[in-house]
């Protein structure tokens, strides 16, 4: 479970080298439509001898050769773009050009909502003390968080459309689908917002035919389809006679496989470091799971992970976890969560352990017995985290994980109650989150002497309670 903050933050190591939905209603040329006043405010922009967009009666959102007239009617030049009652090819062009401009206009739009904050994160700074062997484990561990965003990618139906936007689209585009790991828009409106020229219709994890006429996923579908189609790590695709699931080590092999053998790499190493063999076995577990099929693949290396708490120097989370990204919030979206562990700010937080039996004694005495039983809650005490790398499902556009509480699926078919949990505060995005919203906020809000009670230790401790308070209740 997740903890949000909403401010973008672009994590950055230094050393870091299906099916679509129905198309939308196109305009002249086959091109998603633009709107009459759009097209006349860039063409006038950009051309001396622009024509404008008159009316729009014959075809709605559809320019016509009978519906635009010279913008400057001193200027007679019109036969240059209709001939024979048809545009011309410079009219074409010219069309052309004025999308593909409102197109970028559009994407820097989206992009100019962000709020970035970019964490800079050099591993040979002397301040991490972090040794040459650790360095290159952790390197494996920044390419395998690589290839878990791919998987992710692939679950998003947008590996392809991304990898084409990046190599071969404008720099707004590639900033566009490496912000939002994917081509299409989510806050503006407008089929012309949109990463690629080519405009592909939108694409989900589900098929195409799993969504109504009006574009609302059927997750009733999962429900009458038994207990696979509902596994968190199975994937939906059209079969025969309907959905069947197929597990994500099929779906996404291409991606898992490369992964797993870089944590093999980071776990080799790791098993020479000192004080250092809890995270081996949880990085040799995680690769296993990678690649197993089964109701629940990551169980005995959420095991290993939990077992990892306050026993290593670093933090590492790679598999398959939160459900919040598609449609039914079914499925677990791959992810990796890689930084350094500081033993000294985790040790403080240990205070609200002697209270954990108290305040469930007193959920029991609030509820009543007769719904609720105090429970012996087995929980290790936040660990506070500077973050390295988010990749996949564990980074978004419009805002930032600052706290989680993991796992999400216990027991070997995933349905058992998660009794013991892991929970993690990652202080610099905290930090950051603090510096870029609250503290600008605070300081037009609020006096100075009440000014001086707000800081970013204090958003931590917040923030450690509010995931702590996951294991509660």
């Amino acid at each position: 479970m997740k903890n949000f903050f909403v401010l973008s933050v672009i994590l950055v190591a230094t050393l870091v080298f299906g099916e679509t939905m129905a198309a939308s209603a196109q305009g002249y040329l086959g091109l998603p439509p633009i709107a009459r006043d759009e097209f006349n405010r860039i063409t006038r922009y950009y051309y001396y001898d622009a024509v404008c967009w008159m009316k729009d009666e014959r075809h709605a959102q559809v320019i016509d050769s009978d519906e635009v007239a010279t913008c400057d009617g001193a200027i007679d030049h019109l036969d240059r773009f209709v001939a024979k009652k048809k545009f011309t090819a410079l009219f074409d062009a010219r069309y052309r050009r004025i999308i593909e401009l409102r197109r970028q206009e559009l994407l820097q739009a989206e992009l100019g909502k962000l709020g970035i904050q970019t964490i800079r994160t050099q591993l040979s700074d002397s301040k991490l003390h972090l040794s040459a062997p650790e360095q290159k484990m952790l390197m494996h561990l920044v390419r395998a968080g690589n290839l878990i965003e791919q998987a992710h990618h692939l679950q998003l139906n947008t590996w392809e459309l991304n990898a084409s936007a990046i190599n071969r689209g404008t720099p707004t585009d590639a900033a566009f689908v490496r912000h939002f790991q994917t081509p299409w828009c989510e806050g503006i409106e407008d089929p012309l917002c949109n990463a690629m020229s080519t405009f592909p219709s939108e694409r989900r994890f589900y098929p195409q035919s799993f969504f109504d006429d009006k574009g609302n996923a059927r997750c009733d579908l999962l429900t009458k389809g038994g207990r696979e189609l509902l596994n968190p790590f199975y994937a939906i695709v059209k079969g025969d006679k309907g959905f069947v699931a197929q597990p994500f080590t099929v779906a996404y092999r291409g991606a898992l496989e490369p992964a797993a053998a870089e944590l093999r790499q980071a776990a080799e190493l790791a098993k020479a470091l000192p004080n250092e063999k809890p995270l081996a076995t949880y990085l040799d577990k995680a690769a296993e799971a990678l690649l197993r099929d089964g109701l629940n693949p990551f169980h005995e290396s959420d095991q290993a992970w939990l077992d990892a708490a306050h026993e290593s120097k670093f933090y590492v989370r790679i598999g398959a976890d939160e459900q919040y990204w598609e449609d039914c919030h079914v499925k677990a979206g791959y992810h990796a969560q890689i930084g350094i562990v500081d033993p000294v700010a985790s040790q403080t937080l240990e205070a609200y352990r002697p209270h954990i039996k108290a305040m469930e004694g007193l959920f029991e005495k609030r509820i009543g017995t007769a719904t609720y039983k105090a429970r012996d809650v087995q929980v290790k005490m936040p660990e506070v985290v500077d973050v390295i790398l988010f990749s996949g499902d564990a980074r978004s556009a419009n805002q930032t994980t600052i706290g989680q509480t993991l796992p999400n699926q216990c027991g070997p078919d995933g349905t058992e109650q998660c009794t013991s949990n892991r929970t993690i505060v990652y202080r610099n995005h905290i930090e950051a989150s603090y510096t870029g919203k609250s503290a600008p906020r605070i300081y037009l809000m609020f006096a100075e002497e009440v000014r001086k009670n707000f800081n970013a230790q204090g958003s931590v401790d917040l923030t450690a309670l509010h995931e702590f308070a996951h294991n509660l209740g």
